[in-house]
């Protein structure tokens, strides 16, 4: 793969897709990647979580003005995490001020609350692609993430993301419950 610069304007993530069941995305040019915790509440009792929950989070005037600084030195990328960033109701504001940074904007997220209309409202407000967890299969994802049905609710999501366009990068925890699983995981 052949990296080369590009105006700041348009900036873009590069798949390798040489590797069907691992893909790298490279910031292509020059700058740096952010990852932005914009809350630490979270709709899930994840077994695995490191992220300690608290209600307190950055204000929407705080975040648009660290995105903007980050924009002037050089910010390409902002992966907006938590938490679970879409029980941010000001999250499109928040994504719209990465865009207009001439940023490129990833989400990691569960997805579980995502729905069309969201999803598309994201999508307008500028969001790029999304990255989300699942675990190995039905039963490993919804036993790790403490919630019946999570699995299911988080594959609708991704086809909604995938239906609109937005690329998807799939990753997860792996654990040794969790190996029998991952044949039907690659397959999704």
């Amino acid at each position: 793969m052949k990296l080369t610069a590009q105006p700041k304007n348009e900036v873009e993530s590069c798949r390798s897709t040489d590797d069907r069941t691992c893909r790298f995305r490279p910031i292509l040019g020059s700058g740096f990647r952010l990852a932005v915790e914009v809350t630490r509440r979270c709709n899930l009792p994840c077994r695995h979580c490191f992220v300690p929950r608290e209600n307190q989070e950055p204000g929407l005037e705080v975040l648009i003005s660290l995105l903007q600084e980050a924009g002037l030195s050089g910010c390409r990328k902002v992966l907006l995490t938590g938490g679970e960033p879409l029980l941010r109701p000001d999250l499109e504001a928040i994504i719209s001020a990465c865009a207009r940074n001439g940023m490129l904007v990833d989400l990691n997220s569960n997805l579980l609350t995502l729905d069309w209309e969201r999803a598309r409202c994201l999508q307008e407000a500028g969001l790029g692609e999304v990255s989300v967890s699942l675990h190995g299969d039905r039963a490993s994802h919804d036993w790790l993430c403490g919630r019946p049905g999570g699995y299911d609710r988080t594959v609708q999501a991704i086809e909604i993301l995938l239906n609109l366009g937005l690329p998807v990068d799939v990753h997860g925890a792996l654990w040794n419950g969790s190996l029998p699983g991952l044949p039907s995981l690659v397959r999704l």
